[in-house]
């Protein structure tokens, strides 16, 4: 029973006192080209018809940070905003960027949250630099030039999903490098264009 008592302690103290314990690097700004947030009040778009907003309502990133005792030892970096709820489309935005340690890859999610409806998800993999397709859409694009309502805009990334039976949701997405969101589209043929960058 002594014998059994002292392994089994053993094995508690090991558990609890062995793995890792480093510092974790916070997120970089260097990262923040394709959810440029952070110093954003507020998000604009016009339909020609009707102009609508999004309040930047929280951005937050990691900072430098410890692991202890008993962890994976993994350190991982995010950063994401999120606007309050407009309420013509009843919907807010929320962008997050994730990077693993030892990573080449910055993975970045824009979604549009509407209540009790799905959730429209589009994902951007960005490895060694290079932009990669995402199976998750009908159409992908990449344009080192794009002109969006008479704008010139560098950088953009079109995603673009199949429609679906729901009215509101949004089906396309124009992100540009550095300035973020400068178009969507809604499921019913709705375009709005970036007023304010």
């Amino acid at each position: 029973m002594k014998k059994l008592l002292l392994i089994t302690l053993s094995a508690v103290y090991l558990l609890f006192n062995t793995g890792c314990k480093r510092t974790c690097q916070s997120y970089f700004d260097k990262y923040l080209n394709w959810i440029p947030y952070k110093d954003v009040r507020e998000i604009k778009f016009t339909n020609s018809k009707d102009t609508i907003s999004f309040i930047i309502q929280e951005f937050s990133k990691t900072d430098e940070y410890e692991i202890s005792k008993g962890s994976d030892c993994v350190c991982v970096a995010r950063a994401s905003f999120q606007t309050e709820t407009n309420n013509y489309l009843n919907t807010y935005i929320r962008g997050m960027s994730i990077i693993a340690e030892n990573s080449n890859d910055v993975d970045y999610e824009y979604t549009f949250h509407q209540e009790d409806l799905f959730n429209d998800a589009f994902y951007i993999d960005i490895n060694n630099g290079i932009i990669d397709d995402n199976e998750n859409f009908h159409e992908y694009h990449f344009f080192d030039t794009i002109l969006i309502n008479e704008r010139e805009f560098e950088n953009v990334i079109h995603l673009k999903k199949e429609a679906s039976k729901t009215e509101r949701n949004i089906i396309e997405l124009y992100i540009a490098e550095n300035i973020g969101i400068v178009k969507f589209v809604e499921n019913n043929g709705t375009e709005w264009f970036l007023i304010n960058e």
